[in-house]
């Protein structure tokens, strides 16, 4: 399977956040957040970023996983937290899959729109070989509130 980020291009594909929380992981967890598409990267970046401060050097990258996530099977609802974040912590701590495949929160219920977690603690990291794709800019119709006319 192939796993996409947006990143900054003086960062590295691989590098995360390890002091900052988010739905699957409490601060302090290794995890590598990826999804399955660069379209899905792009809302996960506007969603959790102000729009005055979004970077204009970003870039695209993917890899080709080793072997197809795991697919995370949970019976409660994602707005839930600190369940998420427990269940994810568990996850990757016991150090079963490299890649855990849970749904988006902004696009949930698809069958391509969905998000993969690397575990950066497991044997199966450095076999991860990214690639860049190319430069990445937001398109400015996203940022206005009134539609612009197809020309």
């Amino acid at each position: 399977m192939i796993v996409y980020r947006l990143h900054r291009h003086t960062r590295q594909p691989f590098e995360y956040n390890l002091n900052r929380e988010s739905r699957w992981n409490p601060a302090r967890t290794s995890m590598l957040y990826c999804a399955s598409t660069v379209s899905l990267c792009c809302l996960e970046v506007l969603v959790h970023t102000d729009p005055d401060l979004l970077p204009d050097n970003l870039v695209w990258s993917w890899a080709e996983l080793p072997a197809d996530p795991e697919v995370l099977d949970y019976q409660w609802s994602i707005a839930d937290v600190e369940r998420t974040r427990a269940a994810g912590k568990r996850r990757i701590e016991s150090l079963r899959s490299l890649a855990i495949r849970v749904p988006s929160a902004i696009v949930p219920h698809t069958p391509v729109d969905f998000n993969i977690l690397l575990n950066p603690l497991h044997d199966a990291w450095t076999s991860i070989h990214w690639q860049r794709g190319g430069p990445f800019r937001f398109d400015p119709r996203l940022f206005f509130d009134e539609p612009s006319p197809v020309p």
